[in-house]
């Protein structure tokens, strides 16, 4: 165990202090060199490696035929302290608390081991008796016991001694408080815990944690992966974003439980000082007691892994192999050492790089049209060891871009975009020029200097544009029923106007219907205004509201504006929508008529002379005027008043009968449909074009002389006071007239 204590104090890189950032290019290459040559020298009989700079993998390779996966010894360490470390985010541990608060009750403590912390165990400071870590065990439970139940070998805190068994201790406690936590009836596998709180959330599916038996356990030494899916886990560390764990707990893990050590740095060579933080070797080259470089190297059975991440070069990476013998003697730790050392200052040595600048001018008449705003697109390409990058620049007339730290000998080349068109502006082919700079066409190629800048001139050369020119034509159509009155020959006048660099111009073209007229060689972008005179009358038509359309025509009440293409016609639809006029209506008045039919009845009728005329009065109001009369029927004559207008009221009424001996006239009486009757006669109606109807009846009675008789009431009531021997009398007197003669009713018209 001292051997590996030693190895593992030591396994870190021989690097002189860093110097510049290299390049990505130059870094591949000169990686891909020294892998290959490690073949060669006998340094190594196989290995895989996956680094990555700058966000960019610049290895990623095998060689010697290394399996893909393999143990990776004492790389475990740092994925153990990262998974406590991320247990102790989530609440569940404390690694400043006694582990013997997360032990189960019995267990056995020497002395003080009960006090002994996470923190200390991790950082390989408990003072634990390695020497007591049993072999071929596998459960956890009986790797810790022997541990703490042990004389330690030191007080906890004292000293620092780099052990396996700290870390089976560690994870021990690290599935006791998971499986508390989560209620599971067994106690978890540590690669369980590891992928729950670690691996899974990184997608590191090829890693796993398995008992190593030549390592006496699990989580110290006894994780399998691959250098590309161990990088996932160095990314996380490097991006300190949160994704892995938080970033105090990440600077909890680089801070040195140890004090710094010159010597030890010194005793490889290296600038700085050597310290150990949480499950990970700490480098400070600038000596603030700040880690700059931090790594977590294994060795076991022959085979070697050393994961890295170096700040100074912004880098990280896994490197997996075998080494081969030195000088007949077991290499150990010596030629990986080496090859580590050459990887860190192959990545911290500066690449010879150049630069390029482009330099924008626009010349001819036409730049003093071009606005200072506008860009142009130079387009760059060029090879990144084997790789094409390409690029754009947006450079301003006046205007220098261009690149920096471009590895020398690059060949890059140069084009331009077509510019953006800008109005009344053409522009040439564009000219790059400068020392060094060869030109092809309308590309340019140069190559690039070491620490030098390569100034290219790219001039636009420019001419005014003629100006272009556009038309517009109005096509008139007269659609709508009254469009045949329309005579042929018929011109519409359309008003145009526009303005032409800055006067106004105005006219009229004079087109028939399904004729086209309009102007030519106007400017592109004149903003044209049609309108449309009064059309000429023509008898029997009406003309609508003239409607304007066409593609790109803007119709605003009873006018249209569209501007003037390049090299295009406006084509304007202007529609006079017509109706044929009506002939004026023909007044008809209404009319209606009214009749009366007279009628005797009662006992008394009889004795009524056949030649009595009886007079009915009429009134209406006509214009305003009041119209009366009256009209003299006889019994069983009907008697009207022709062509009265239509909603005429016509009020009637009756005078007193002229007196008949031996007859007593009753109230008349009024009926018929449409009559109404009143106090004093009856209204009626006029309909149109019918006739009112109107039936008035005259009761009588038979009175003998001497005898009382109802007497005619004008108001339709009637006065009686007849005896018994009157109404006897004109019995026998109406008995007497029984074979009187038949009355014919007689019709006759009066017009008004």
């Amino acid at each position: 165990m001292t051997a590996l204590v030693a190895l593992c104090a030591t396994f870190l890189p021989q690097v002189s202090s860093p110097g510049a950032r290299a390049d990505v290019p130059c870094a591949e290459d000169a990686l891909t060199t020294r892998f290959d040559r490690s073949l060669t020298n006998d340094e190594l009989i196989r290995y895989s490696a996956h680094i990555v700079q700058n966000g960019e993998v610049v290895y990623d390779g095998t060689g010697g035929g290394q399996p893909a996966s393999a143990r990776i010894w004492s790389g475990s360490k740092w994925l153990t302290s990262a998974t406590i470390l991320r247990l102790q985010e989530l609440g569940m541990l404390d690694i400043t608390a006694p582990i013997s608060t997360y032990l189960p009750a019995g267990t056995v403590f020497y002395g003080s081991n009960g006090s002994i912390t996470l923190e200390q165990l991790l950082s390989h400071t408990s003072g634990l008796n390695e020497a007591l870590l049993p072999s071929g065990v596998s459960d956890p439970a009986l790797l810790a016991a022997p541990l703490l139940a042990g004389a330690p070998q030191f007080a906890a805190g004292a000293q620092f001694l780099y052990m396996n068994g700290d870390y089976e201790v560690a994870a021990y406690i690290g599935q006791l408080v998971v499986q508390s936590a989560t209620g599971a009836a067994t106690l978890p596998s540590w690669d369980s815990v590891f992928h729950t709180y670690i691996g899974d959330p990184l997608g590191m599916t090829a890693t796993t944690f398995s008992y190593n038996a030549l390592g006496r356990g699990t989580a110290a030494a006894g994780a399998t992966s691959t250098s590309a899916d161990y990088g996932k886990f160095l990314a996380a560390i490097l991006a300190n974003d949160g994704s892995l764990l938080t970033p105090a707990s990440i600077a909890s893990m680089k801070t040195p439980r140890i004090s710094w050590s010159p010597a030890a740095a010194s005793a490889r060579g290296q600038s700085g000082t050597i310290g150990y933080g949480l499950g990970v070797w700490l480098n400070d080259y600038n000596n603030d007691g700040v880690a700059d470089a931090y790594n977590s190297a294994g060795m076991g059975g022959g085979v070697a892994s050393w994961g890295f991440i170096d700040t100074l070069s912004n880098a990280y990476g896994m490197i997996m192999g075998t080494p081969s013998t030195q000088s007949g003697t077991a290499s150990s730790s010596k030629t990986f050492i080496d090859l580590a050392g050459n990887i860190v200052g192959i990545l911290r040595e500066p690449c010879p790089v150049g630069n390029f600048n482009v330099t924008k001018t626009v010349s001819g008449a036409g730049s003093s049209l071009v606005p200072a705003a506008t860009t142009f697109t130079v387009n760059y390409s060029y090879n990144n060891v084997g790789t094409p990058v390409t690029g754009t620049l947006s450079v301003k007339n006046g205007e220098t871009k261009g690149l920096t730290a471009l590895p020398t000998g690059t060949v890059v080349t140069l084009s331009e975009a077509a510019p953006t068109p800008i109005a009344g502006v053409v522009y040439g082919t564009p000219v790059f020029s400068g020392s060094g700079v060869t030109v092809s066409g309308s590309s340019a190629t140069f190559t690039i200097g070491d620490g030098t800048t390569v100034n290219v001139g790219l001039e636009n050369p420019t001419t005014l544009a003629p100006p272009t020119l556009g038309s517009f034509d109005v096509t008139k159509t007269v659609t709508g029923t009254g469009s045949g009155l329309v005579p042929a020959t018929t011109g519409f006048t359309v008003n145009y106007s526009y303005d032409n660099a800055g006067a106004p111009v105005s006219g009229t073209l004079s087109v028939k219907n399904g004729e086209t007229k309009g102007l030519t060689d106007l400017p592109k972008g004149t903003i044209v205004t049609l309108s449309e005179a009064t059309p000429t009358p023509v008898t029997d038509v009406t003309y609508g509201e003239p409607v304007f359309s066409g593609n790109g025509v803007t119709v605003s009440g009873s006018s249209a504006t569209f501007t003037i293409g390049d090299d295009t016609t406006v084509h304007v639809s202007l529609e006079n929508p017509t109706t044929k006029t009506p002939p004026p209506p023909v007044v008809v008045d209404h009319f209606g008529d009214f009749e009366v039919t007279k009628k005797v009845t009662g006992n008394g009728s009889s004795l009524v002379p056949a030649t009595t005329r009886f007079s009915v009065k009429y009134s209406y109001q006509k214009s305003g005027k009041v119209v009366s009369g009256s009209l003299a029927v006889k019994n069983g004559e009907t008697q009207g008043l022709a062509n009265i207008p239509t909603g005429t009221i016509v009020t009637l009424s009756e005078a007193k009968p002229s007196a008949v001996t031996g007859v007593s006239f009753g109230t008349p009486v009024f009926s018929g449909s449409g009559v109404t009757v009143t106090e004093t006669g009856a209204k009626v109606t006029i309909g149109d074009g019918t006739t009112v109807k109107v039936s008035l009846e005259n009761p009588t009675k038979a009175t003998p002389p001497g005898t009382s008789t109802t007497t005619f009431s004008p108001t339709g009531l009637a006065v009686t006071g007849s005896t018994g021997v009157g109404i006897l009398v004109g019995i026998g007197a109406l008995l007497a007239l029984a074979g009187g003669a038949l009355v014919m009713r007689r019709k006759r018209y009066r017009k008004v």
